[in-house]
Parts: structure tokens; sequence; C-alpha cells
């Protein structure tokens, strides 16, 4: 019995823990993450290590942010490193349960996570080439894309601890990128990530939190041997038949845990040199710089010389979408469309990737902002994207802000969508723009832009690409608004049959009662005087009085 009450009352202990923890870690970012692990470790976390690591892979699944979750997973990993490899491990199970699913998702967010818990030391790097081994064993798209992904988090320590595994790595991707067999979008990804090689992951390792010097604990084992799938144990209640003296055991370690951190934060404040504020003069002055910007564009002879200037600025990635403004704007205001613009800004993509955000911003707010423009000005910028599209500097990414239907679209959006599609086809031509757009990694960002769902959205669609003379695109729109017509007569076909099924009784009681509100009037009532008139013809009746004495005398 009293093992019994002994076992309830862990049960509502164990059910306030796991409150408590999900709470910490729902509130968890950057700013708070010292008050963080304070206020976590008022709770038995040795007793609930498992529920840690429950809710810190649930809200890196939801949020993706692995940067901040490994940094707070360092920090308990160093006084408690059972919570590290139950993690380490529960992740890289997530990852293959993942991997066999097609759940790109959880994927991609367990691989990041793994990442930078390498990154902050958690975990070995023979757990990092394992994971890399199994996705470069059977190699496709999609595992492609998870190893550029976990590359470009991981490729700086990796290329720190075991630089000749990581140089046999992209000598891998290199046989993979020039035998000409990826899409133009997956091999543009794997150029961004030689290129981040190339300057020795310049800029990356500034994304990681400034942490305290604690005790280094790295983990490490074998995937096919080791590893244990604790996703059915993780969060289950476990009774501890030393529940009290447990308790006290955990006070004093926490104690000790906060003497730890309290003591590495003031190592740190001691440390800390007092700052040092910069003030950035290149971008001082956004009308000056502009101007320099429109200047630069207006003196240079070719493209090559304006792109020339535009790099000595070394212009921060912050100002570049405000230079591909100038670029443009300068672009309308001319007469033509001047091919100098679209070379330069080929360019400029071309230089670094850094640019192609830059250039996706400024299109939404053109495409965003058309009834601004003039229709002069609508078919110079539609020839300047069409321009940039047609090069493949640019993605038809741009295309999913583009909902082409009758209540998402004004008539200058349509206008400068026109002359888009246009010179893509000048450029391309029908066949070879028809070949892009049927791509299947590029069908999600053309949803709107050729419904499929919807049969209004569906004709309107149809109706406007017929207008411009480009009809030829909308072959496979009008199949398919000929199965959902057919789709859309048959369901009605079958309600009125099964209408005409039902006895004549059931059928009768089914009809709506006529009411005076809704009913139809009868001949009669609808012939009938209205009042006023009536009350005309009573007025000019002959009164009793005059009726009476126009009548016989009686005999």
């Amino acid at each position: 019995m009293e093992k019994k009450v002994a076992i309830e009352l862990q049960k509502s202990n164990w059910g306030a823990l796991g409150s408590h923890i999900e709470s910490i870690v729902q509130e968890l970012d950057e700013a708070n993450l010292e008050e963080s692990m304070k206020s976590l470790v008022e709770v038995n976390v040795v007793r609930g290590e498992k529920l840690v690591v429950r809710y810190v892979l649930k809200y890196q699944n939801l949020n993706n942010n692995p940067n901040l979750y490994a940094a707070f997973s360092s920090v308990l990993n160093s006084e408690l490193p059972q919570y590290g490899r139950i993690l380490a491990q529960e992740a890289t199970v997530r990852f293959i349960h993942g991997y066999r699913e097609m759940d790109d998702q959880k994927v991609l967010t367990m691989v990041s996570l793994l990442a930078e818990m390498f990154n902050y030391k958690i975990i070995h790097e023979i757990v990092i080439l394992q994971v890399l081994h199994t996705l470069l064993e059977n190699l496709e798209d999609r595992s492609l894309r998870i190893v550029i992904e976990l590359l470009r988090i991981s490729g700086k320590r990796l290329l720190e601890v075991s630089k000749t595994a990581h140089n046999m790595i992209f000598e891998k991707l290199r046989e993979i990128l020039q035998g000409g067999k990826l899409s133009p979008a997956l091999a543009e990804l794997l150029e961004s990530l030689f290129d981040l090689r190339r300057t020795d992951y310049h800029g990356f390792e500034s994304t990681r939190l400034e942490l305290p010097d604690f005790d280094v604990r790295t983990h490490t084992f074998m995937i096919d041997d080791d590893i244990q799938t604790n996703s059915s144990s993780l969060g289950n209640f476990e009774y501890d038949p030393q529940f009290l003296e447990n308790e006290k055991k955990y006070e004093e370690w926490k104690l000790q845990f906060i003497e730890n951190l309290n003591a590495q934060h003031a190592a740190t404040q001691g440390n800390e040199q007092p700052p040092i504020f910069v003030s950035d003069m290149t971008y001082k002055d956004n009308i000056e710089f502009k101007k320099e910007i429109y200047l630069i564009l207006k003196s240079s002879l070719s493209s090559d010389e304006a792109a020339h200037k535009i790099f000595k600025l070394r212009v921060p990635d912050a100002a570049k979408s405000h230079v591909v403004d100038i670029i443009v704007k300068s672009s309308y205001q001319e007469a033509t469309f001047s091919k100098f613009y679209g070379l330069l800004s080929e360019k400029l993509c071309g230089s670094h990737r850094s640019w192609k955000p830059a250039f996706e911003h400024v299109f939404a707010e053109n495409y965003d902002n058309s009834d601004e423009l003039e229709p002069a000005q609508l078919r110079t910028i539609g020839k300047f994207w069409g321009h940039l599209l047609a090069s493949d500097y640019m993605g038809f990414e741009v295309f999913s802000r583009v909902h082409l239907n009758e209540d998402e679209t004004n008539p200058p959006q349509r206008v400068l969508l026109k002359f888009i599609l246009l010179e893509l086809v000048a450029e391309l031509g029908i066949n070879e723009l028809q070949d892009r757009f049927q791509e299947e990694y590029i069908q999600p960002f053309l949803a709107q832009l050729f419904p499929r769902e919807d049969a209004s959205h569906m004709r309107y669609s149809i109706n406007y690409f017929t207008a411009i003379g480009l009809g030829a695109l909308t072959d496979q729109m009008r199949q398919r608004l000929t199965i959902v017509q057919k789709i859309k007569i048959a369901n009605f076909t079958d309600i009125t049959a099964e209408e005409t099924k039902m006895p004549s009784e059931r059928r009768m009681s089914r009809e709506p009662l006529p009411c005076k509100s809704t009913a139809h009037p009868s001949k009669r009532e609808r012939s009938r005087t209205p009042p006023r008139r009536m009350r005309t013809r009573n007025r000019s009746v002959t009164p009793p009085r005059r009726r009476n004495r126009s009548k016989s005398p009686q005999r």
C-alpha cells in the first residue's frame, strides 16, 4: 500500500518536472541562455535527463535552431555527460528513421543539430563521418542536399580535426559536380559549398555563441552497433525506490553546478574588454551611397568596369539590396532596355552567392509595387528580370510570389508578368521555357502561376497565357481542367441519380413547404390591380344615395 502511494506521488512529481522542463526549453533563446540554465536545474534534471532530451528534440524539429540548442546542451553536457550521450544517440536515431521514411524536415533538423553538436565538441568526428558515409553510400538528389547542409555547418571544424577525410569527401563531391548530371538548382548549391570551402568557411564561425570554458565531454558511438533506440522510453515515468536519497544528492549537485556557472560567468566578465564603437563610413549616409552607385553606373563604359568598381566598394551584405535597387531603377529610366544592366547583374550574381537574395528581394518589391510604375517602365523592367531569369543566375523560385488569378493580381502586375514571360521566350524559346517549367524541383514554386486545383483559377490562368500568345505553356493545365470538370460532372450526376431513386413519398417530404415570401404568385394574383388603383376605383363608384334614386318605383 505504501509503495502504491509512493508511486502516485512520484508520478505527480514527474508530471510537474516535465511541465517545468518544457516551459524552459520552449522559451529558450540566445539572450536568456544562462538564466534558463539556472531555472532548469531548480528541478531534478538528473532524474529527468530524458525529458530534457525529449523537449530539446521536439523544439529543434519545430524551430530548427540547432546553434541555440547545441549551445544549451553543451553547458548541460559539461556537468551531466549522460545527457549529451542520450541526446546524440537519439538525434542520430531520428535522422536514420527520417531518412528511411523520406521525412525531409526531420532529416534536416536532426542533421543540423548533430553538426552543431560536433562544432560544440559534444560528439566526435567519427559520428559525423558515419552519417556522411550513410548519405554518400546511396547518393541521390535528396541525400546530396543533406550532405551539403551538413558540410556547410560543420565543414570548418571537420577540416580542423580530420583534414584527410574532409578533402576526400570534397573530391567525391567534385566528381559528382563535374559529371554534369545534377539539376541547375542542386549544382548551384554544390558550387556555393565549394565557394565556402575556398574561403575557409569565413564568416560561418561568427554564428557560434560565446560560452564559458566548461569541461569538454565528447561522446562517440558506432551507428550500427552501439546506438540504441530510446524514442519509446523518452518521457516515460520511471519509479525510483530511493527517491528521497537521490533528491538530497541532487541538491548537492545543483549547488555545485550553479557555483561553477557563476564562477565561469565572473571569469568571462573579468576578461571582457570595453566595447569599441566603430562607425560604418561606407554606408553612413544612404543618399550619398546611392549617389555613388549611380555615378559608377553612368560613368562606366562596360558592365565589366562597373562590376569591378562595385566590387572595390566591398558592399556589406545588408546593403546589397540597395545596390540592386539602384541598378533596376537606372535600367527602367532608359528609353529602352539596355543589356548593360543585365550583364552587370549577371556578373554580380556570379561573383558571390550573397548577391542572389538581394536580387530576389528587389524582384519581390518590384512585383508588389508595380502599380507605381508607368507602362514603359513596366516593359523595361520586365525585360530586365526576364533576361536575368533566362541567364539562370536567378532561379524560377521567384515565381512563388505570383498568384495568377483575378483576386490576387492587379493589371500592372499582369503586365509586368507578361513582359517577363515574353523576354524568357525571346531568349530561350518556347520549348526550352516549357521544359524548364516542367522540371520537378521547380513545381512547388509554380503552383500559383499554373494552378491545378481551383477550376476558376485554372481557367483564368489559361486565358491569360492564351491572350499573351503563350497558350502552349498551358497544355498540362488544360488536361487537368478537363479532368476536374469531368469529376465535377460525375459527382453531380451521382447526386441526381440518387435523388431519382428515392421513393416519391420521400421526395415529396424532402421538398420545402411553400411560404408566402418564396412561393410564386398565381396568375390571378399577378393580374390583380394594385391596391392604389383599387382605392381609386372605389372612389369613382356611384354613391348609394344616387343609386337608390335610380331604382324603379315599387309597385
